[in-house]
């Protein structure tokens, strides 16, 4: 178990005062069975006032609403969280049961819902992720081969823009950002039948020294019957998960934006966005 104060930055300047609609802030994870919240505080500069509540995927928001104009807007987290560690599903050996096709029972397809959809997969990604399926063969192995080939085959891409490409455009440029391989790696399985959610949240380097460099991440999970949500991070070499923080997870990647928001202002008033994470051993 690691105690963990993370802290995130978000900066945006402008030219001139602006004002802001409302904003929606995703930066609060939950209590689970591996990661334990233990306090969570907001700073907002201008002075915003906070509404929580939930989301359909159970995930914690906020809505900032603002009365002031300025030139710049800080939205500051820090959280103080324990981390329990758990194997990476890529290293497990296949469960026995777990073989492809899977085959979820009526109760599972009605709550699953829009994790199996598809949506009308393109026939470049029906292809590609059809590499992968054998008749008979583990789950847990061709999900892990999914992952390896997006991390092995793909370059990835330092992406500063809040958008997450289709998963067939990252398979023609052959290269991306982490949210756009979890895109991928979400989209691939569930052609293949197998209920994926995309995540998002944050992921650090070694603690040894007491500090490590962090930064926010997105990856993946998949619906196992017997196992539950299991975790695939198509961008990194398999890890423990106490290696990663969850703050959201949903069946889209717009759904788990850190911040989403708004201004009034001239066209070109927006000067730029910093983001900044780190992370100390508390």
């Amino acid at each position: 178990m690691k105690r963990l104060r993370i802290t995130h930055a978000t900066r945006y300047e402008y030219a001139h005062p602006v004002r802001f609609g409302p904003h929606r802030l995703m930066i609060r994870p939950r209590d689970s069975h591996d990661l334990r919240l233990l306090s969570a505080v907001v700073d907002i500069a201008p002075a915003a006032e906070l509404n929580w509540y939930y989301d359909v995927f159970g995930n914690s928001i906020a809505t900032a609403t603002f009365k002031e104009a300025s030139a710049t807007l800080s939205i500051t987290s820090e959280l103080l969280v324990e981390s329990f560690r758990q194997a990476a599903a890529e290293n497990e050996p296949d469960a026995a049961w777990l073989r492809f096709p899977l085959r979820y029972d009526e109760e599972d397809i009605v709550d699953l819902g829009g994790f199996l959809a598809s949506g009308g997969a393109m026939p470049a990604l029906r292809a590609w992720a059809g590499r992968f399926a054998r008749e008979g063969g583990g789950l847990l192995t061709l999900l892990g081969d999914m992952s390896r080939t997006i991390r092995q085959e793909f370059r990835y891409e330092v992406r500063h823009e809040e958008n997450t490409r289709e998963p067939e455009e990252t398979l023609l440029r052959g290269a991306g950002s982490c949210r756009d391989f979890a895109a991928l790696f979400v989209a691939g399985a569930r052609t293949l039948g197998i209920a994926a959610r995309f995540v998002s949240g944050y992921l650090f380097s070694s603690l040894d020294a007491g500090a490590g460099s962090a930064s926010t991440h997105a990856w993946a999970e998949v619906f196992l019957p017997g196992i539950g949500w299991v975790e695939f991070d198509p961008t990194n070499l398999p890890v423990a998960t106490d290696r990663r923080i969850r703050v959201a997870a949903a069946r889209a990647p717009w759904q788990t934006l850190p911040v989403a928001g708004s201004f009034t202002g001239a066209g070109n008033d927006f000067l730029g966005l910093w983001v900044g994470v780190s992370v100390t051993e508390a």
